[in-house]
């Protein structure tokens, strides 16, 4: 039994140095992953087919008499029984495959085993054939997101022996012999089948993790490549920034040399390397112009002392440049290199993209809020002049009053609206001018108090912010008081060092249809176009944040409340 043992171990030993070869091939990972193309499985069941052949001719031989351990055994005569190790690389065939591999090699190497024409090398040749079917039968029970189970495997490897033995025991003959060679090589092909399959899983699961840190390293170098490079590129494409690209590339990629280009010029090439290839050509050679023109990644394989790989990097929908990276000899441009190249390329155009919109949404939103700073002048003209309309007939002096100080507020709101924001103190001065104007018209109707605490000057604020709540408390809340009306502006500095600003009044208030909904849509109404408050919290927003946004609300003893807040920003930057 011993020495059965010994020259079965020294079989699977063959067969396992075999099985790690395969794995070494290109197209296993493939294998590995289930993502292989039909053709790579037909290929992959005639290996294991011929794996479960040799198999067969490197068995160990019982007879009546004695053991033969040849390393080729050229045929199997009646009164002989195989103890073969083909049934270790059916399994190995159905536990890498999948099913249609495992199958198939069954079926080749049984049949082969078939065709040794004795009843020993058909009982093998069955057991062959089943324990293909059932390894492919249990395969999903056994692997599990590309993880082979140890011990499932094992119990697969123990029942597909006892198989292999059962069927030995029924149609060998005589029956004393075959009990006889059952007795002798049961135990070693458990033990060596078992012991084979365990190494597999332990080497399977060893390829797998050399793919997930390769590819997990290959990642990160990406993302720190691509990083760093979209930091250059923030400070636009220039013969500096060229150079730090230049120079990170000739480090990671190990290259002889590298050249940064926009798509006219070469703004750096990284040493003397390149003279000696025409490097003033480049523009004119057919790689470089499919880059440009294509966007592709072109590869360069030329035996004059050089090849090349050409990444192209595209900002929107157009190429922005070229990076090129030289190398001596063909032979160092690997797959690797291509494919990391070529998705590097992608990931920093996309990185480009990205700030591209990034500067565009900043573009968007400044143009966003000066036409909302655009619509205020308008909208406060409009209602200023209708209340000069109205006093011309009835007070031309308060109507030529009203007109100077619309002059003074006018000019100095033109001025204001240049910026997005503006200080509190410059806010305040053209809050006073309004409110002049303001009580020309309803000195005897309403009074507005202004409650400020010192020292809040530095905080920012969109210009006429202010104005626009309080015209909206007079307009529309005060409109119906004859007398008695009041508005009252208060601004203070709250706990987080930030400031709250509220306008409230003794109006009539706002009706509960429209309170929730004032803020954030333009509200239509007969006494104007509603821009006002909407254009006021649109702007808040836009500028300050959500937190800045206007809430309104009606107060309990009568009049409405607009409160706001604004951020201290200076502290926010670290000021």
């Amino acid at each position: 039994m011993l020495e059965v043992l010994i020259s079965l171990l020294e079989r699977i030993g063959i067969l396992l140095i075999i099985a790690f070869l395969i794995m070494k091939a290109p197209h296993f990972r493939y294998l590995l992953d289930y993502e292989a193309q039909r053709t790579t499985y037909v290929y992959y069941t005639m290996i294991f087919g011929l794996f479960g052949m040799i198999g067969t001719y490197a068995g160990t031989v019982i007879t009546e008499e004695q053991l033969v351990s040849a390393f080729w055994l050229p045929r199997i005569t009646d009164g002989q029984i195989l103890a073969p190790v083909t049934i270790v690389s059916v399994i190995f065939a159905a536990l890498l495959g999948g099913p249609m591999v495992g199958i198939g090699s069954a079926i080749i190497a049984g049949v082969h085993l078939m065709w040794f024409d004795t009843t020993a090398g058909i009982a093998s040749g069955l057991a062959v054939l089943i324990t293909g079917f059932v390894a492919s039968y249990t395969y999903r029970f056994i692997v599990s997101n590309h993880i082979i189970h140890t011990a499932r495997a094992t119990y697969l490897g123990i029942l597909s022996t006892c198989i292999y033995m059962i069927l030995i025991t029924v149609l060998v003959r005589p029956f004393e012999f075959s009990i006889d060679a059952v007795t002798l090589i049961a135990v070693p092909m458990v033990i060596t089948n078992s012991l084979a399959i365990i190494i597999l899983t332990m080497m399977i699961r060893t390829t797998l993790n050399e793919k997930e840190l390769g590819v997990a390293v290959e990642t990160g170098k990406a993302f720190t490549i691509s990083e760093q490079v979209l930091g250059y590129l923030k400070e636009g494409l220039t013969p500096k920034t060229a150079q730090s690209i230049a120079q990170m590339f000739l480090k990671e990629f190990r290259a002889v040399a590298v050249v940064v280009t926009d798509t006219e010029k070469i703004l750096f090439q990284t040493n003397d390397f390149l003279k000696e290839h025409k490097i003033e050509t480049l523009f004119e050679e057919r790689e470089v112009s499919q880059a440009v023109s294509t966007g592709t990644l072109q590869v360069v394989r030329k035996g004059n002392g050089f090849s090349a790989l050409i990444i192209p990097f595209s900002r929107s929908t157009h190429v922005a440049g070229l990076i090129l990276l030289y190398f001596r000899e063909t032979k160092h441009i690997r797959s690797v290199e291509i494919v990391f190249a070529e998705g590097l390329g992608k990931l920093i155009s996309y990185q480009l993209g990205l700030l591209e919109t990034e500067k565009l949404r900043v573009l968007l939103k400044d143009t966003e809020v000066r036409s909302l700073q655009a619509q205020i002048n308008p909208h406060f003209l409009f209602n200023t002049l209708n209340t000069i309309v109205t006093l011309i007939r009835i007070n031309p002096d308060q109507a030529r009053a009203v007109m100077v100080h619309l002059a003074n507020f006018m000019r100095l709101n033109l001025k204001l609206m240049s910026s997005p924001l503006v200080s509190l103190e410059q806010e305040l001065v053209l809050l006073e001018s309004y409110i002049k104007i303001v009580e020309v018209r309803f000195s005897e109707q309403l009074t507005i108090d202004l409650l400020i605490e010192d020292n809040l000057t530095y905080y920012k604020i969109p210009p006429a912010t202010i104005q626009p709540l309080l015209e909206n408390s007079i307009q529309h809340g005060l409109k119906k008081k004859a007398t008695g009306g009041k508005v009252m502006i208060s601004i203070e500095k709250t706990e987080e060092n930030g400031l709250r600003v509220i306008v409230s009044d003794n109006g009539t208030g706002i009706p509960e249809d429209r309170l929730h909904s004032l803020a954030k849509q333009q509200m239509a109404s007969k006494k104007g176009t509603g821009i006002g408050v909407f254009n006021v919290n649109q702007r808040l927003m836009a500028l300050l944040g959500e937190n800045a946004q206007l809430r309104i609300r009606n107060l309990p003893e009568a009049g409405c409340e607009i409160k706001f807040y604004l951020p201290n920003l200076n502290e926010e930057r670290g000021l």
